[in-house]
């Protein structure tokens, strides 16, 4: 995943994402089946930064492509830095820098979403069918 951002080409990290939404569903919850094993949460806050950097290319095709099919990367990124921060302190200790880093930048996330935390109950609706969406994603990408 690593390598395919760091070749700067937006189709890249389109892959890059994708795999970590293969690695979300269908890899770390086998290889770690506590939802606070600290390597999966760092697998799904590096999915939420990668969605976060997606959700600025989106005149970008690759990226168009996904949102055709009814994906919102805001509502996933949103809903993805919400179970870091639900996990965050038992993986990592609440008062560590990542949890402090979790923390601020979801509360970036909701003001520049115009909301605060307690009222998103109609994004919270949405995310079971973005989830659906994330899932067919997962398992339509080859190994």
């Amino acid at each position: 995943m690593v390598n395919m951002i760091a070749t700067g080409l937006s189709w890249r990290a389109c892959i890059a994402w994708q795999t970590g939404v293969k690695i979300y569903f269908l890899i770390d919850p086998v290889l770690y089946p506590q939802e606070h094993h600290p390597v999966r949460v760092v697998h799904m806050w590096m999915l939420a930064t990668l969605t976060m950097y997606l959700t600025n290319l989106e005149d970008d095709p690759t990226v168009a492509d996904h949102m055709k099919s009814g994906l919102n990367f805001t509502i996933v990124m949103w809903e993805l830095m919400r179970q870091v921060r639900d996990q965050v302190g038992k993986s990592h200790g609440d008062g560590s820098k990542f949890a402090q880093e979790v923390r601020r930048r979801l509360d970036d996330v909701h003001k520049e979403m115009g909301c605060d935390p307690t009222g998103l109950e109609e994004t919270k609706r949405d995310v079971r069918v973005q989830w659906g969406y994330l899932r067919q994603i997962a398992d339509w990408l080859q190994y």
